[in-house]
């Protein structure tokens, strides 16, 4: 039943009211907030869109945007079927970024890769990676040698061994990228908070198992509420699209 109580069946609806000390009242819609959910898993969806201004503020804070995506090899994905381990590695990960200077960030699993965009073709393969936005140091720029090094401590935590004990029978694939304009950072957040699992049937198993799983994690306490980099006033006409019909204070 919980699978099938999303927010796109006929006469499903919630919204909460409230007022405010000055006396006005006023109603806020409630959604499921379901990835599978025909309506929330839409790209600019209610849900979508709470999930890019939640993080927005903080995204303006940072000069410099990194932007990391770690991945699973398929041969290891079974022992990440869990809320547990998932957690478990996402905040793994977390702390070699902060040994790596990166003290503050926000992460985000995606569970598919861009499926919806290139349609279906044959079976639909769990493929969770975990996405990472940083506040990054030296202009963005890191070097080959650094990100081998994060490679390889990340290879040691997936595949478990000492990381002098790995070789080419152990591949991981880490990649990195940095954005230095306003909108190509509004572009990078819309995209990593966008819904992945779009569908329950594709693996209804882990569907069950993400029930009450949190996706989105802000590491870096005492590290933000800093003035902000740049303004929606910073941004070109495309980025300027993507926020301008929002009404950022309603949809928080």
């Amino acid at each position: 039943p919980w699978l099938d109580n999303t927010c796109d069946k006929e006469g499903v609806g919630w919204f909460i009211v409230g007022e405010c000390a000055n006396g006005h009242r006023f109603a806020k819609e409630l959604v499921c907030g379901k990835e599978f959910c025909s309506v929330c898993g839409e790209d600019d969806s209610i849900a979508h869109n709470r999930r890019f201004v939640r993080w927005l503020p903080k995204v303006q804070e940072m000069e410099v945007l990194g932007y990391f995506v770690f991945t699973i090899p398929e041969a290891l994905r079974a022992k990440y079927r869990t809320k547990v381990s998932l957690s478990r590695l996402g905040h793994q990960v977390q702390e070699i970024l902060k040994s790596w200077g990166y003290l503050r960030g926000l992460r985000r699993w995606h569970w598919f890769g861009d499926i919806t965009k290139y349609g279906l073709r044959g079976e639909v393969v769990f493929h969770p990676h975990l996405n990472c936005l940083v506040d990054s140091q030296g202009g963005g720029f890191l070097s080959p040698r650094a990100l081998a090094a994060i490679k390889l401590e990340y290879a040691g935590l997936v595949y478990g061994i000492p990381v002098k004990e790995l070789g080419e029978s152990h591949p991981i694939d880490v990649n990195y990228h940095y954005r230095l304009s306003p909108g190509r950072m509004v572009h990078t957040l819309k995209y990593v908070t966008r819904a992945t699992f779009r569908d329950y049937t594709w693996d209804i198993e882990m569907a069950m198992e993400l029930r009450g799983f949190r996706n989105m994690v802000v590491w870096g306490r005492g590290q933000w509420g800093n003035e902000p980099a740049w303004s929606l006033g910073d941004l070109g006409d495309k980025a300027r699209e993507v926020v301008e019909d929002l009404d950022i204070r309603a949809i928080e």
